[in-house]
Protein backbone atom coordinates (compact mmCIF):
# COMPACT_ATOMS: atom_id res chain seq x y z
CA UNK A 1 0.00 0.00 0.00
CA UNK A 2 2.76 2.44 0.89
CA UNK A 3 4.49 1.86 -2.45
CA UNK A 4 1.25 2.62 -4.26
CA UNK A 5 1.08 -0.81 -5.88
CA UNK A 6 -2.13 -1.67 -4.00
CA UNK A 7 -5.22 0.40 -3.24
CA UNK A 8 -7.68 0.19 -0.34
CA UNK A 9 -11.32 1.20 -0.44
CA UNK A 10 -14.97 0.16 -0.56
CA UNK A 11 -16.27 -2.27 -3.17
CA UNK A 12 -19.54 -1.59 -5.01
CA UNK A 13 -21.33 -4.33 -6.97
CA UNK A 14 -23.83 -3.51 -9.69
CA UNK A 15 -27.24 -4.76 -8.37
CA UNK A 16 -28.51 -5.45 -11.88
CA UNK A 17 -25.34 -7.05 -13.26
CA UNK A 18 -23.62 -8.79 -10.37
CA UNK A 19 -20.61 -9.68 -12.55
CA UNK A 20 -19.64 -6.00 -12.53
CA UNK A 21 -18.06 -4.26 -9.57
CA UNK A 22 -16.43 -0.87 -9.08
CA UNK A 23 -13.72 0.58 -6.89
CA UNK A 24 -13.23 4.33 -6.28
CA UNK A 25 -10.25 5.84 -8.05
CA UNK A 26 -7.83 7.61 -5.69
CA UNK A 27 -7.81 10.70 -7.90
CA UNK A 28 -11.62 10.93 -7.85
CA UNK A 29 -12.00 10.33 -11.57
CA UNK A 30 -13.46 7.32 -13.39
CA UNK A 31 -14.04 4.32 -11.12
CA UNK A 32 -11.79 1.28 -11.44
CA UNK A 33 -13.65 -1.66 -12.98
CA UNK A 34 -13.55 -5.17 -11.47
CA UNK A 35 -14.71 -7.70 -14.03
CA UNK A 36 -16.32 -10.95 -12.87
CA UNK A 37 -16.80 -12.84 -9.63
CA UNK A 38 -13.32 -14.38 -9.69
CA UNK A 39 -11.72 -10.93 -9.67
CA UNK A 40 -13.80 -10.02 -6.57
CA UNK A 41 -12.24 -12.89 -4.63
CA UNK A 42 -15.40 -13.54 -2.55
CA UNK A 43 -15.76 -9.91 -1.45
CA UNK A 44 -19.33 -8.62 -1.19
CA UNK A 45 -20.94 -5.25 -1.65
CA UNK A 46 -19.66 -2.62 0.76
CA UNK A 47 -16.62 -4.60 1.95
CA UNK A 48 -13.37 -2.72 2.51
CA UNK A 49 -10.88 -4.41 0.19
CA UNK A 50 -7.37 -4.12 -1.16
CA UNK A 51 -7.12 -4.26 -4.94
CA UNK A 52 -4.26 -4.56 -7.39
CA UNK A 53 -4.57 -2.61 -10.62
CA UNK A 54 -4.08 -4.87 -13.64
CA UNK A 55 -1.57 -4.17 -16.43
CA UNK A 56 -2.50 -1.47 -18.92
CA UNK A 57 -3.12 -4.00 -21.72
CA UNK A 58 -6.03 -5.36 -19.64
CA UNK A 59 -7.74 -2.00 -19.13
CA UNK A 60 -11.10 -1.32 -20.75
CA UNK A 61 -11.35 0.84 -23.84
CA UNK A 62 -14.14 3.40 -23.56
CA UNK A 63 -15.57 6.01 -25.87
CA UNK A 64 -17.00 9.22 -24.44
CA UNK A 65 -19.29 11.70 -26.16
CA UNK A 66 -17.78 14.69 -24.43
CA UNK A 67 -19.44 14.23 -21.04
CA UNK A 68 -17.93 12.58 -18.01
CA UNK A 69 -21.13 10.70 -17.20
CA UNK A 70 -21.56 8.65 -20.37
CA UNK A 71 -19.25 5.99 -21.80
CA UNK A 72 -19.55 2.87 -23.91
CA UNK A 73 -17.13 0.06 -24.52
CA UNK A 74 -15.88 -0.30 -28.08
CA UNK A 75 -14.05 -3.56 -27.68
CA UNK A 76 -14.99 -6.91 -26.19
CA UNK A 77 -17.63 -6.31 -23.51
CA UNK A 78 -20.09 -3.81 -22.11
CA UNK A 79 -18.66 -1.80 -19.24
CA UNK A 80 -20.80 0.88 -17.63
CA UNK A 81 -18.67 3.74 -16.33
CA UNK A 82 -20.14 4.99 -13.11
CA UNK A 83 -19.30 8.46 -11.84
CA UNK A 84 -18.33 8.50 -8.14
CA UNK A 85 -21.48 8.25 -6.06
CA UNK A 86 -21.87 9.01 -2.39
CA UNK A 87 -23.20 5.86 -0.73
CA UNK A 88 -25.30 5.47 2.39
CA UNK A 89 -23.20 3.45 4.79
CA UNK A 90 -26.31 2.43 6.73
CA UNK A 91 -28.10 0.84 3.79
CA UNK A 92 -29.29 -2.69 4.65
CA UNK A 93 -27.63 -5.84 3.30
CA UNK A 94 -30.80 -7.91 3.45
CA UNK A 95 -32.96 -7.05 0.45
CA UNK A 96 -36.45 -8.51 0.22
CA UNK A 97 -37.48 -7.22 -3.19
CA UNK A 98 -36.12 -9.39 -6.00
CA UNK A 99 -33.71 -7.81 -8.45
CA UNK A 100 -33.54 -9.29 -11.94
CA UNK A 101 -30.80 -9.23 -14.51
CA UNK A 102 -31.20 -7.96 -18.06
CA UNK A 103 -32.50 -11.31 -19.32
CA UNK A 104 -35.43 -11.06 -16.89
CA UNK A 105 -34.44 -14.21 -15.05
CA UNK A 106 -33.92 -14.39 -11.34
CA UNK A 107 -32.37 -17.85 -11.35
CA UNK A 108 -28.93 -17.96 -12.91
CA UNK A 109 -25.84 -18.85 -10.98
CA UNK A 110 -22.98 -21.39 -11.14
CA UNK A 111 -22.93 -25.10 -11.74
CA UNK A 112 -19.91 -26.60 -9.96
CA UNK A 113 -18.72 -27.02 -6.39
CA UNK A 114 -15.25 -27.67 -5.01
CA UNK A 115 -13.41 -27.31 -1.71
CA UNK A 116 -14.33 -30.57 0.02
CA UNK A 117 -18.03 -30.59 -0.76
CA UNK A 118 -17.80 -32.23 -4.18
CA UNK A 119 -19.00 -31.36 -7.65
CA UNK A 120 -22.58 -30.39 -8.31
CA UNK A 121 -24.23 -31.93 -11.35
CA UNK A 122 -26.87 -29.84 -13.13
CA UNK A 123 -28.81 -30.27 -16.30
CA UNK A 124 -27.26 -29.11 -19.57
CA UNK A 125 -29.90 -26.42 -20.04
CA UNK A 126 -29.24 -25.00 -16.59
CA UNK A 127 -25.50 -25.00 -17.18
CA UNK A 128 -25.94 -23.12 -20.43
CA UNK A 129 -28.12 -20.46 -18.81
CA UNK A 130 -26.02 -20.22 -15.68
CA UNK A 131 -24.63 -16.76 -15.08
CA UNK A 132 -22.72 -17.59 -11.88
CA UNK A 133 -19.95 -19.40 -13.75
CA UNK A 134 -16.97 -17.82 -12.07
CA UNK A 135 -14.25 -19.55 -14.05
CA UNK A 136 -14.03 -16.70 -16.55
CA UNK A 137 -15.48 -13.40 -17.64
CA UNK A 138 -16.83 -11.76 -20.75
CA UNK A 139 -13.40 -10.41 -21.58
CA UNK A 140 -12.08 -13.98 -21.95
CA UNK A 141 -14.33 -14.76 -24.91
CA UNK A 142 -12.66 -12.71 -27.62
CA UNK A 143 -9.66 -10.43 -27.93
CA UNK A 144 -9.82 -6.66 -27.85
CA UNK A 145 -10.21 -4.95 -31.19
CA UNK A 146 -8.17 -2.00 -29.89
CA UNK A 147 -4.87 -2.32 -28.06
CA UNK A 148 -5.24 -0.29 -24.81
CA UNK A 149 -1.49 0.31 -24.73
CA UNK A 150 -1.79 2.52 -27.80
CA UNK A 151 -4.51 4.78 -26.38
CA UNK A 152 -4.32 7.81 -24.06
CA UNK A 153 -5.47 7.48 -20.45
CA UNK A 154 -8.71 9.40 -21.04
CA UNK A 155 -9.84 6.66 -23.42
CA UNK A 156 -9.30 3.87 -20.92
CA UNK A 157 -10.84 2.58 -17.71
CA UNK A 158 -8.49 0.92 -15.26
CA UNK A 159 -9.28 -2.63 -14.17
CA UNK A 160 -8.29 -4.41 -10.98
CA UNK A 161 -8.71 -7.54 -8.88
CA UNK A 162 -9.32 -7.95 -5.16
CA UNK A 163 -6.33 -9.40 -3.33
CA UNK A 164 -7.49 -9.01 0.28
CA UNK A 165 -10.63 -8.27 2.29
CA UNK A 166 -9.74 -5.82 5.04
CA UNK A 167 -13.18 -5.59 6.64
CA UNK A 168 -16.36 -7.52 5.88
CA UNK A 169 -18.89 -4.71 5.97
CA UNK A 170 -21.58 -6.86 4.36
CA UNK A 171 -23.48 -8.92 6.92
CA UNK A 172 -23.17 -12.11 4.79
CA UNK A 173 -26.94 -12.55 5.25
CA UNK A 174 -29.64 -12.35 2.60
CA UNK A 175 -33.27 -13.17 1.98
CA UNK A 176 -34.23 -15.72 -0.63
CA UNK A 177 -35.77 -19.06 -1.47
CA UNK A 178 -34.75 -22.70 -1.07
CA UNK A 179 -35.29 -25.52 -3.51
CA UNK A 180 -34.08 -29.12 -3.91
CA UNK A 181 -30.90 -29.86 -5.83
CA UNK A 182 -31.36 -30.61 -9.52
CA UNK A 183 -29.75 -34.05 -9.72
CA UNK A 184 -31.78 -36.45 -7.61
CA UNK A 185 -29.14 -39.15 -8.02
CA UNK A 186 -26.30 -37.13 -6.56
CA UNK A 187 -25.04 -37.36 -3.00
CA UNK A 188 -25.58 -33.62 -2.60
CA UNK A 189 -29.32 -34.08 -3.20
CA UNK A 190 -29.52 -36.11 0.01
CA UNK A 191 -27.56 -33.60 2.10
CA UNK A 192 -28.15 -30.09 0.77
CA UNK A 193 -30.71 -27.73 -0.71
CA UNK A 194 -29.99 -24.68 -2.86
CA UNK A 195 -30.58 -21.19 -1.47
CA UNK A 196 -30.95 -18.41 -4.05
CA UNK A 197 -30.86 -14.85 -2.72
CA UNK A 198 -33.18 -12.29 -4.25
CA UNK A 199 -30.24 -9.89 -4.23
CA UNK A 200 -28.06 -11.23 -7.05
CA UNK A 201 -24.97 -9.63 -5.55
CA UNK A 202 -25.01 -12.47 -3.00
CA UNK A 203 -23.88 -15.91 -4.24
CA UNK A 204 -25.98 -19.03 -4.16
CA UNK A 205 -25.53 -21.13 -1.04
CA UNK A 206 -25.67 -24.81 -0.25
CA UNK A 207 -27.74 -25.27 2.90
CA UNK A 208 -27.69 -28.55 4.88
CA UNK A 209 -31.01 -30.35 4.60
CA UNK A 210 -31.10 -30.72 8.38
CA UNK A 211 -31.40 -26.91 8.68
CA UNK A 212 -34.60 -26.89 6.63
CA UNK A 213 -38.19 -27.41 7.84
CA UNK A 214 -38.78 -31.05 8.75
CA UNK A 215 -41.25 -31.67 5.93
CA UNK A 216 -39.24 -29.92 3.19
CA UNK A 217 -37.71 -33.18 1.92
CA UNK A 218 -41.14 -34.72 1.23
CA UNK A 219 -43.10 -31.56 0.31
CA UNK A 220 -40.65 -28.99 -1.09
CA UNK A 221 -43.41 -27.43 -3.21
CA UNK A 222 -45.01 -26.11 0.00
CA UNK A 223 -42.03 -23.76 0.40
CA UNK A 224 -41.74 -22.48 -3.17
CA UNK A 225 -42.84 -18.97 -2.17
CA UNK A 226 -41.51 -18.93 1.37
CA UNK A 227 -38.79 -16.37 2.09
CA UNK A 228 -35.91 -17.34 4.34
CA UNK A 229 -32.95 -15.47 5.78
CA UNK A 230 -29.72 -17.32 5.16
CA UNK A 231 -26.20 -16.47 6.28
CA UNK A 232 -22.89 -17.42 4.66
CA UNK A 233 -20.81 -19.48 7.08
CA UNK A 234 -18.08 -20.62 4.67
CA UNK A 235 -16.97 -19.99 1.10
CA UNK A 236 -14.01 -21.90 -0.28
CA UNK A 237 -11.68 -20.07 -2.63
CA UNK A 238 -12.18 -22.59 -5.44
CA UNK A 239 -15.94 -23.01 -5.05
CA UNK A 240 -18.75 -21.36 -6.99
CA UNK A 241 -21.12 -21.78 -4.04
CA UNK A 242 -20.93 -20.61 -0.47
CA UNK A 243 -22.11 -22.76 2.42
CA UNK A 244 -25.09 -21.23 4.18
CA UNK A 245 -27.16 -21.63 7.31
CA UNK A 246 -30.85 -20.79 7.50
CA UNK A 247 -31.57 -18.25 10.23
CA UNK A 248 -35.35 -17.90 10.08
CA UNK A 249 -38.43 -17.96 7.87
CA UNK A 250 -40.04 -14.65 6.92
CA UNK A 251 -43.26 -16.17 5.63
CA UNK A 252 -44.83 -16.13 2.18
CA UNK A 253 -43.46 -13.69 -0.38
CA UNK A 254 -45.94 -10.88 -1.00
CA UNK A 255 -47.50 -11.19 2.44
CA UNK A 256 -44.67 -9.67 4.48
CA UNK A 257 -45.62 -6.41 6.13
CA UNK A 258 -49.36 -6.87 5.73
Amino acid sequence: LKRGELLQGSLRINPKKFQEAFFPSPDGTRDIFIDGVVARNRALNGDIVVVKVLPRDQWKVVKTDGTAEEAAVVCDSSVPVEPPVKRDADSPDVIIEAQFDDSGTEDGQGSSLAGGVGKLSMSASEQESSSWQIRGSASDKKPNTVDPRLLPDQGLQKTAKVVYIVEKKHSRAATGFIKPMTDKNSELYKKYVMFSAVDHRVPRMLVPLVDCPTDFAVRPEDYTNTLFICRIIDWKEDSNFAIGQLAKSLGQAGEIGR
